[in-house]
């Protein structure tokens, strides 16, 4: 399957000279998306084992899922500082937004009057997010990877 390369999708490291610190940050970006993307799988056990096993685990979905706040702020922050692609950036910040959403669709639909089957929206979104995140991890992989010759 042949894949189409953006031209903002590349690095710009051979036209402007980049200091030893943006690149720590770049590969510091692709270690948190790896981070929040393995966060995502631990949060779906969590909340099968609650359904599942035994309903104490919805403490340790709720406990991670809190403390997995600051890793979408912080993939924004180093996409930002790390000069990365606007595509990049913008999956970056698409990341956070879904992570906002899980909020949203827990804790606010319910007020709105929806059906609580919406509330099932939640684990729909878990899906996007792991699939967001994975997709970042290629993007941010395929820039930092150096280029080709034939490019």
């Amino acid at each position: 399957m042949a894949t189409t390369s953006y031209p903002s999708d590349r690095l710009q490291s051979d036209r402007q000279p980049v200091s030893g610190v943006v690149t720590a940050l770049r590969g510091l970006h692709l270690l948190l998306v790896l981070l929040f993307a393995g966060a995502v799988i631990l949060q779906v056990f969590f909340a099968g084992a609650t359904l599942l096993a035994d309903p104490r685990y919805l403490i340790d979905h709720r406990s991670l899922g809190t403390a997995m706040g600051p890793l979408p702020a912080l993939i924004v922050i180093v996409s930002l500082i790390g000069r990365l692609p606007r595509r990049i950036v913008m999956f970056s910040i698409l990341i956070f937004v879904l992570y906002a959403m899980q909020y949203v669709i827990v804790y606010m639909l319910p007020s709105l009057g929806l059906p609580a089957a919406f509330r099932a929206l939640h684990a729909v979104n878990a899906l996007l997010m792991f699939w967001t995140a994975l997709h970042l991890a290629k993007l941010i992989w395929r820039a930092l990877l150096p280029k080709s010759r034939g490019e």
